[in-house]
């Protein structure tokens, strides 16, 4: 078991963590204070250094920086980019060609409320920008709980569950690598 240190991403579950090259990406969750509930951030496990580092709007942060948040930052005048998903946890993600992170779905709210998502993002790992894509037809219900997966060209939607269903569906979004 590694030592926390005071770059250690905040405790958390719910979240996501993917391989990104040879480094590790952990993604939003849920914590056990009240205020914030959900987090909607994005860390980095350099796995060469062994350090941890957060992602900001312009990508990796400085050691030792205060933690912020995508829905704080991202689409303010002061920066670039659009704005990044809501906090929440429960969702899913996947990197398609070491370039793109996806994520989907999962819930938030404040406090202890619940709002079920089923929006999608793309992050560009270049840029650092995230984008939130709209869909061409219907789009699958709202879930959390679900698995996301990334096969050359598609991303797959499996199962979940939401505050009035389970699911036992798959959801296909094709095109993918013009993200």
């Amino acid at each position: 078991q590694m030592e926390a240190t005071p770059d250690t991403p905040p405790e958390r579950w719910h979240h996501t963590a993917l391989k990104w090259g040879s480094n590790m990406l952990i993604s939003s969750g849920f914590t056990k204070m009240k205020h914030p509930r959900y987090f909607a951030d994005l860390w980095m496990w350099n796995t060469a250094s062994e350090t941890w580092s957060q992602i900001g709007a312009d990508g990796p942060m400085e050691p030792g920086s205060t933690v912020r948040y995508w829905s704080s930052i991202i689409g303010n005048s002061d920066t670039r980019g659009a704005q990044g998903p809501s906090p929440r946890g429960a969702h899913a993600t996947a990197i398609v060609e070491d370039k793109t992170m996806y994520l989907f779905g999962g819930y938030g709210g404040n406090s202890w409320s619940r709002h079920d998502y089923n929006d999608l993002y793309s992050l560009n790992l270049e840029t650092w920008e995230w984008e939130e894509l709209e869909y061409k037809g219907e789009a699958p219900e709202p879930r959390s709980g679900h698995q996301l997966c990334a096969i050359p060209g598609a991303l797959y939607v499996c199962g979940g569950w939401n505050s009035l269903a389970q699911f036992d569906d798959l959801q296909v979004r094709e095109n993918t690598t013009r993200h």
